[in-house]
């Protein structure tokens, strides 16, 4: 295994995406960067069906403390 402590993320990222091609293939990494880069939906229409509206800064952060952060809806699976 690599010691990455002394790595740059570029030379962290390059490492990884070679581990993958080894042992999934180029298609599969292919397959992998546009599965974890493609989004679904409208975010900003999406987002008022999950967050609450807050009148203030003040009013949200209160929220947060007493019931803590809003949690997105988890992303469906594939097939």
């Amino acid at each position: 295994m690599m010691d990455i402590r002394n790595m740059s993320p570029a030379e962290v990222r390059r490492a990884a995406m070679r581990a993958v091609v080894r042992e999934v293939g180029a298609a599969g990494l292919a397959r992998l960067l546009t599965d974890e880069s493609a989004g679904s939906g409208n975010y900003v229409t999406d987002r008022k069906q999950w967050l609450p509206e807050f009148s203030t800064n003040e009013e949200m952060m209160d929220t947060i403390a007493r019931e803590g952060a809003p949690q997105h809806p988890p992303r469906p699976k594939d097939g």
